[in-house]
């Protein structure tokens, strides 16, 4: 006879943990009771029966049977096979024509060419299906609970917090707050989850952060200290807030703005200026690129009208703006209606006062105290103004990528060692640079050597009133 072995590592009650190594071993033993022939050897790891994600192993088992390359199946248990009765009944459908036997170390010999050996292994199938639904019930009621009660309800540890789900990992929460700050000032997600690799950052599982990983971040309601259930956020928890609640709001509204743009087409701009500065004849943006001896230009989009090298260029126009930027009347250039100098913190007791209002409403409905109509209209209304609220609390969070500079000690120096990506942000709120033709011929003063740079052709031309 000849057989092939089947393992699976599972989790469940009946052989909890299982290794694949002692599942082989004990099936080992059995083939030799029955006398059979180890042709094959297949094994899922870490793959449950019952999850319905593809299960290699087991795909090769199916192999072996219907090629007819065995005559048997040897398995730890039947629960290693199938938690799902239609998985069950393919199987079925693949042994039975072909009289191959199932051999189990802890239920025995099944013959599903038979209908008693189909009727026992359906009814083995429905009792492991019965005992996967129960504890999954009572998991969800668990969770419920935890939720309920504001507990943190397990599982993996969450950036921002230690493994207790309670305690703020100071490290961690701070990258959560600057980021947040960022994201309000214009940053892109990609940028954050550049400089969080290159902080040396990784997530709680050790990985290096992936493109939108600070975005998922960012979202969680667990960040403002709110308890979150199946999607909804149902109160708030038993854990501190890394961020207030209408900050988090703030993100959260900017993040899942459908106007944001997500693939932003500029993800491979390595210079200053790329798609901003302009041509002086044509009026087009410029482009980085390289010249023949290899260094790198800025040359007209349409045209060859204007050659500019890169670094020089780069150079003077983030002096001009460090300059600028150090001058003590930089308060001014905030004035732009984007929420400077709004004080959140009445907007935010007004946003929870509301807020308890509404859920006092839907109590009185609950005791009898107003009909249906009254709840709706009642309400509305509350509605209406916590959405007002909460717009003017995000419009003072959500300032300009200048604003992130200029609310640092020395704002020039914040700018100069920024990343590209706010640096590019804060030159277009605050200028248009235009490059104009150099001319022909070297400058005057000009030494073997030094660069043909001109500054009086990097034409600048303030924004508004700076």
């Amino acid at each position: 006879m000849r057989a092939t072995v089947y393992c699976r590592i599972s989790k469940d009650r009946e052989g909890a943990g299982l290794g694949v190594g002692t599942q082989e071993s004990d099936c080992r033993a059995l083939a030799a009771e029955l006398g059979a022939t180890i042709v094959s050897v297949r094994t899922d790891n870490d793959v449950s029966a019952y999850s319905g994600k593809p299960r290699p192993g087991y795909q090769a088992l199916l192999a072996d049977v219907e090629g007819g390359r065995v005559d048997a199946v040897l398995v730890w248990h039947t629960d290693r096979l199938h938690r799902s009765p239609s998985e069950l009944e393919s199987y079925i459908a693949t042994c039975e024509p072909r009289g191959v036997r199932t051999y189990t170390v802890k239920a025995g010999p099944i013959d599903l060419s038979t209908p008693a050996g189909q009727l026992v292994a359906r009814q083995l199938g429905a009792v492991a299906r019965y005992e996967i639904d129960h504890a999954r019930e009572r998991m969800h009621r668990a969770k419920q609970r935890s939720a309920d009660s504001g507990r943190w309800k397990g599982g993996r540890r969450p950036f921002g917090y230690e493994a207790d789900g309670i305690t703020i990992r100071e490290s961690e929460a701070a990258l959560i707050r600057d980021a947040a700050d960022q994201v309000l000032a214009g940053v892109a997600i990609r940028a954050i989850a550049r400089s969080w690799n290159e902080s040396g950052s990784t997530t709680t599982t050790g990985k290096p952060w992936e493109l939108h990983g600070p975005r998922r971040v960012l979202l969680r309601p667990r960040n403002a200290g709110l308890m979150e259930h199946r999607g909804e956020v149902i109160g708030e928890a038993g854990w501190p807030a890394i961020l207030e609640v209408e900050k988090w709001r703030a993100v959260v509204r900017l993040l899942e703005d459908p106007s944001r743009r997500t693939n932003n087409t500029n993800s491979a701009v390595r210079w200053l200026g790329s798609g901003l500065f302009r041509c002086g004849i044509c009026g087009d943006v410029v482009r980085a690129d390289k010249a023949r001896e290899g260094k790198q230009t800025y040359r007209c989009k349409t045209g060859s009208h204007v050659t500019r090298g890169q670094k020089e260029v780069d150079d003077f126009v983030s002096a001009v703006i460090a300059e600028r930027l150090r001058k003590p009347d930089l308060g001014e250039l905030l004035a732009d209606g984007s929420g400077a100098g709004v004080d959140v913190e009445p907007l935010e007791r007004r946003a929870v006062e509301l807020e308890t209002r509404r859920r006092q409403l839907a109590e009185i409905f609950a005791d009898g105290g107003i009909d249906q109509g009254q709840l709706v209209a009642g309400t509305r209304r509350l509605d209406a103004e916590l959405a007002e609220v909460r717009e003017q609390i995000a419009g003072a969070y959500t300032g300009t990528a200048l604003a992130d500079v200029a609310g640092s000690p020395d704002p020039g120096a914040r700018w100069l060692s920024s990343g590209l990506d706010l640096q590019r942000l804060v030159l277009d709120a605050l200028m248009t640079v235009t490059l104009a033709p150099s001319g022909r011929g070297r400058p005057a003063g000009w030494k073997p050597g030094e660069s043909y740079f001109r500054p009086e052709t990097v034409v600048i031309e303030w924004k508004g009133d700076v």
